[in-house]
């Protein structure tokens, strides 16, 4: 996934108040300790604060416990806190949101219907065509699974729009999933999408995850795609309108 903000500064902190900076681009990290003393790098993720202001969490797994001076890393994922100005939690998330790419493949936005009157006129309603399903998971957790496409209404001097181009697809928990069960569910989300356009490769254009508490922001998940997006005819997948009332 391209990250259009990328590179990305910021400082990272750690245990004992101590902090170190970092330079991020195109999924390398670089972290530099300008005292040369050495940070101790405990956890498989590591939190701190773009100079954007912005909360980040960097994946780095078991690799790098310790280093001094300067080292890089190459991860495979990391999450930002989008709204700044809003709280960040890392421990737990309610929701996974998935927006377009593979998606556009396997359902229809036909959120508006238009209605064209005698006079002439044309009446344009908004229909929710959304699609769920409720299936239990592991320790007796509930998901939801709920795809369908949303409208974005654009007016300013030059004109007004309405566009209803985008599929998005949510994964909504009865229980809070740790931060690490994310890559465990984006692996099985896009597992089981790959049997449905038949391609190895499926991609989206954003990935969040999202908590039940107001005033917490949305995390948006940045994952390092080794091969190009798939690009399918909606005619020649399983759609989730295949899948009926399964």
């Amino acid at each position: 996934m391209k990250d259009k903000n990328c590179p990305r500064t910021g400082t990272i902190y750690c245990k004992d108040n101590q902090k170190f900076n970092f330079y991020l681009n195109d999924y390398t990290v670089t972290f530099m300790e300008p005292d040369y003393s050495e940070i101790q790098l405990d956890g498989h993720f590591l939190f701190g604060q773009t100079f954007g202001f912005n909360s980040i969490a960097i994946y780095k797994g078991d690799s790098m416990p310790s280093f001094s001076g300067v080292k890089s890393l190459k991860t495979n994922a990391y999450l930002i806190a989008v709204e700044n100005a809003l709280g960040a939690k890392w421990d737990s998330f309610d929701s996974i949101e998935f927006t377009g790419g593979v998606l556009n493949s396997l359902f229809i936005c036909d959120a508006l219907k238009f209605e064209n009157m005698d006079n002439g006129d044309m009446i344009v309603h908004h229909q929710n065509t959304h699609k769920r399903w409720t299936f239990e998971i592991e320790d007796g957790c509930e998901c939801e699974l709920i795809i369908g496409s949303w409208i974005r209404h654009n007016s300013g001097t030059t004109g007004v729009s309405l566009t209803n181009n985008v599929v998005d697809m949510q994964l909504k928990f009865s229980k809070p999933q740790s931060l690490e069960d994310a890559f465990r569910y984006v692996w099985k989300v896009k597992t089981a999408l790959s049997i449905m356009v038949g391609r190895a490769n499926v991609t989206f254009d954003e990935i969040y995850l999202l908590h039940n508490k107001p005033g917490l922001s949305k995390l948006q998940l940045f994952l390092k795609e080794e091969i190009a997006p798939v690009s399918k005819d909606f005619m020649r997948c399983i759609t989730f309108y295949d899948l009926g009332n399964l």
